[in-house]
C-alpha cells in the first residue's frame, strides 16, 4: 500500500535513529529529502532546499542515502556529499578530498565512512570531513556499490566492465573476484553469511566472501533487479518493472506483489514493515506491507519444500570450468560434499560441516583439474548419494 508521501517518484531509502532511540525511515525524491517516524503515515521534508544553491543543499539528484546515530549523509549527481545533523535542515557540503562528486553509494562502518564514486572508493576517518581515495587494486573505478560484512570485509560492486572487490584492510588493496563476470551492479548485501549482488541480468549469490558465485533466479522475472534488502535469513529483491520478490537465502523467489507491479528503485527494512521507493504508476513515493505477511508465506513455502534429504545433478553438465552442486538437508546434519575422480581418489571436500535444514548450492571449478569423468557424493547423518558429472575443456 502506498504511504501518506513523499510526493514524486522515490530514489532512495535509510532508516536511522535518533537519540531516543525512535527509527526513523528517511526518502528522497529528485532534490528533496523527508523523514517519517510513524511509518510513512505522515512525512516532514527536512532538506531546507529553497530553490538556490546558497540554501546550503542541493540542486542534484539525491542518488544514496545513509544514516549512522545523529548524522544524515545524502550523495549526489554531481555535487557530492551533504551531511545534516540531528534532522537539522542546515546542510554542509562533505566534499573535501572527493575527486568526482558523483556518488553511488555510501556505506559506514564503526571507525570509517565509504564513499563509491564514478572515480573509484574514497574513505573518511573524521565523518566525511576529509577524504582520501583508495583504489589500488581497482582496475575499474565506475563503483555502484558498497557493502561491509559482519567480519569487516569491504566489497564494491563496478559498472562498466563488470566484477566484485574485495578488501581485508578497509580499502586499503583490492582483489577482483566473480566468475563469470558480474556485470551492472546495482546492490550489495549480506544475509546469514551469504553475499548477494543484483545486477541488470538478476541476483548472484557467493557464500565464500565474493570467491565463487552461481546465479539465483529461478522465479524471478526477466527484469533488472535494481535493489536488496533482507531480514534475517529472508532476502528481498526490488525490480524494474515488475515490483518485489522474495526468498528464503536465494532459493525459489516468490512474487511478493499484491496489487499491480511497480518500479522499485529501493527497499528498506523496519521492524515491521517494508518499504518501497518506487517510479511511475500506478503511483510514485514510498510504498510499504507489513513482514508478517512475507515472512508467513516463505516459511510455509520453505516447509512444503523441504521433504527428504537429496542431492541434485550440477549443473550445467558438462561443464568448463565451473559446475553447481545443490543439495536439500530435512534436518540439522552434519555435511561432507566430496569430488572424486573415476578412479575413487579423492580430488577435494567441497563442504564438511554442521549445516541446519534447508537447501544449498556449491560451485566447483574444475580449472586445476584434467577433463573427465568425475564423481561427487554427499553425505548427511545416515543419509548418502553419489552422482557422475563431466568435465570438458
Amino acid at each position: 500500500m502506498p504511504t501518506n508521501g513523499p510526493t514524486g517518484h522515490s530514489e532512495t531509502l535509510t532508516l536511522g535513529v535518533n537519540n531516543s532511540g525512535d527509527t526513523i525511515l528517511y526518502a528522497s525524491s529528485g532534490k528533496y529529502l523527508y523523514l517519517t517516524t510513524n511509518n510513512g503515515d505522515t512525512w516532514i521534508e527536512i532538506d531546507g532546499y529553497n530553490g538556490s544553491l546558497g540554501s546550503g543543499f542541493t540542486n542534484a539528484e539525491i542518488l544514496t542515502l545513509a544514516a549512522k546515530d545523529s548524522f544524515l549523509y545524502a550523495g549526489t549527481n554531481g555535487e557530492g556529499i551533504f551531511l545534516s545533523i540531528n534532522n537539522d535542515t542546515n546542510w554542509v557540503s562533505v566534499n573535501n578530498g572527493l575527486t568526482n562528486l558523483l556518488i553511488w553509494d555510501i556505506a559506514i562502518s564503526d571507525s570509517f565512512l565509504f564513499a563509491a564514486t564514478w572515480g573509484g572508493v574514497f574513505r573518511s576517518t573524521n565523518n566525511g570531513a576529509e577524504w582520501v581515495a583508495i583504489n589500488n587494486g581497482l582496475t575499474d573505478t565506475t563503483t555502484s556499490a558498497l557493502v561491509i560484512s559482519s567480519n569487516g570485509y569491504l566489497f564494491a560492486g563496478v559498472w562498466q566492465t563488470g566484477g566484485i572487490f574485495r578488501s581485508t584492510d578497509n580499502g586499503n588493496n583490492w582483489m577482483r573476484f566473480g566468475y563469470p563476470p558480474i556485470y551492472s551492479v546495482y546492490d550489495l548485501t549480506f544475509s546469514n553469511k551469504n553475499l548477494f549482488v543484483s545486477t541488470n541480468y538478476g541476483v548472484f549469490r557467493s557464500n565464500d566472501d565474493g570467491e565463487n558465485w552461481i546465479d539465483i533466479n529461478n522465479g524471478l522475472p526477466n527484469s533488472q533487479v535494481t535493489c536488496l534488502a533482507v531480514n534475517d535469513t529472508i532476502v528481498y529483491a526490488g525490480t524494474s518493472n515488475d515490483g518485489v520478490y522474495y526468498c528464503l537465502n536465494g532459493f525459489d523467489w516468490i512474487n511478493g506483489n499484491t496489487g499491480e507491479p511497480l518500479f522499485v528503485h529501493a527497499l528498506v527494512n523496519s521492524k515491521t514493515y517494508l518499504f518501497a521507493g518506487v517510479a511511475g504508476v500506478p503511483g510514485p513515493g514510498v510504498w510499504r506491507r507489513p513482514l508478517s505477511e512475507m515472512v508467513t508465506s516463505v516459511e510455509n513455502r520453505y516447509k512444503q519444500g523441504l521433504g527428504d534429504f537429496y542431492l541434485e545433478q550440477n549443473y550445467p553438465n558438462p561443464f568448463n570450468p565451473y559446475t553447481t552442486i545443490s543439495f536439500n538437508l530435512s534436518k540439522n546434519s552434519f555435511v561432507t560434499l566430496r569430488v572424486f575422480d573415476c578412479l575413487g581418489q579423492l580430488m577435494t571436500t567441497l563442504v564438511s560441516e554442521e549445516l541446519p535444514a534447508g537447501n544449498y548450492s556449491q560451485q566447483w571449478n574444475g580449472d586445476n583439474f584434467s577433463s573427465g569423468l568425475y564423481f561427487y557424493t554427499l553425505q548427511a547423518g545416515s543419509f548418502s548419494e553419489t552422482k557422475k558429472m563431466l568435465y570438458l575443456k
